[in-house]
C-alpha cells in the first residue's frame, strides 16, 4: 500500500527497501539487491533461466506470449517450493516456421544459442553450482542442447523441455 509505503515483490515483503520476511523459499533475480543474489548463491540456490516465446504466434485464440506465459509458471511454482534464483524469462528465440505470422519473431539458431550461452556463463560467473532451464518451445531444443555443449564441464546444467519426452511424441506421433 502506497500509505504505509509497503510494497509486494515476488518472494518477499519490503517497506523502504528493508526487507521484513521472506515469504517463499526461492526468488527472483531481477527484484532482489546484489547482496541478496550473493547471499542466496551462497546458500546453495539453484539458478533457473525460463524460456518462452513472447513473441510467437498460436493459433487465433491464444496470446502471443503462450510460451512465457507456461515457462514463468513453472519457474513461479518452483519458486514457491524450492531454494532457487529465477533470472528473467528469455523470451526471443529460434521460431523459424512462424515468421510469416504477423507480430512473430525468431532468431537465427545460432544467435539464439550464444544469447543463451552467454547467460549461463554469467549465471554461473554469479556463483551458481546448478542450472535449471525451463524450455517452453520445440524449435528452441536443438539451439539450448548446442549451447549447454559449449559449457565447461563444472557447468551443471538440467535442460527441462515441457514439449518432449515420451507422453509428448505418443500425443503427437
Amino acid at each position: 500500500t502506497i500509505a504505509g509505503c509497503e510494497a509486494s515483490w515476488p518472494g518477499r515483503l519490503v517497506t523502504m527497501g528493508s526487507v521484513l520476511q521472506r515469504t517463499e523459499p526461492g526468488a527472483y533475480v531481477a527484484g532482489l539487491a546484489w547482496p541478496e543474489v550473493a547471499e542466496r548463491v551462497s546458500a546453495g540456490a539453484v539458478g533457473v533461466l525460463p524460456v518462452g516465446a513472447a513473441c510467437k504466434e498460436h493459433g487465433p485464440h491464444l496470446p502471443m506470449n503462450t510460451d512465457q506465459i507456461q515457462a514463468e509458471w513453472f519457474a513461479q511454482h518452483l519458486v514457491q517450493k524450492r531454494n532457487v534464483l529465477v533470472w528473467p524469462t528469455v523470451i526471443y528465440g529460434s521460431y523459424p516456421v512462424f515468421v510469416d505470422y504477423p507480430g512473430s519473431c525468431s532468431l537465427e539458431d545460432d544467435t539464439f544459442s550464444r544469447s543463451v550461452y552467454e547467460i549461463l556463463h554469467c549465471i554461473r560467473h554469479s556463483g551458481v553450482l546448478k542450472i535449471i532451464i525451463i524450455n517452453t518451445g520445440i524449435s528452441t531444443i536443438s539451439p539450448l542442447q548446442a549451447a549447454l555443449g559449449r559449457l565447461p564441464q563444472d557447468v551443471h546444467v538440467l535442460l527441462f523441455n515441457a514439449y518432449s519426452g515420451l507422453h509428448f511424441k505418443r500425443a503427437h506421433g
